[in-house]
């Protein structure tokens, strides 16, 4: 899966750092979620299969690729509410991550029901901010029902300050 998150402050514009090496990518294919983006368009159409298009967004969103996660969004049934899930998350940009909107998510994170939309906006939002502003990533780690693989995927994939 391709690195392309900007960390995006006060205009400049700085790479995220990863973790990437074999024996993670190994651990990552054996999860399921795979390496690449066929592999991940596998996963996701798996768990859009299993109407799970919120998990499905938010892994999509976590290897970087907003547009499939928007993709995912709008395959959602009508009754799963998403569209508007999907128009906030357009909202974020990796060249401008403006401070309404991070700040109308950190405010609203918190009232989301579905576990996965709170980590994948809590991921963006933390990404967003500037490094010394970033608080730790606890808050993904620690979401009691989120599954265990997105934690493991987290810490296996993403070099957070928590964990360097």
């Amino acid at each position: 899966m391709r690195c392309k998150l900007f960390n995006v402050h006060s205009g400049a514009i700085s790479l995220l750092k990863y973790f990437r090496n074999d024996a993670r990518e190994k651990a990552l294919k054996l999860c399921g979620w795979g390496s690449d983006e066929a592999d991940l368009k596998t996963f996701t159409t798996s768990l859009e299969e299993k109407n799970e298009y919120a998990r499905a967004a938010a892994v999509a969103v976590f290897c970087l690729e907003i547009r499939v996660a928007l993709q995912v969004l709008e395959r959602a049934p009508k009754e799963q509410n998403l569209a508007f899930v999907a128009m906030a998350l357009s909202g974020f940009s990796e060249e401008t991550s403006g401070a309404l909107w991070r700040e109308q998510v950190k405010n609203m994170v918190d009232k989301l029901d579905n576990a996965y939309l709170r980590t994948m906006f809590t991921f963006l939002l933390l990404s967003s901010m500037p490094p010394k502003d970033q608080e730790d990533y606890g808050a993904i780690t620690n979401e009691t029902d989120l599954l265990v693989i997105i934690k493991y995927f987290v810490c296996c994939f993403w070099k957070f300050h928590k964990f360097s």
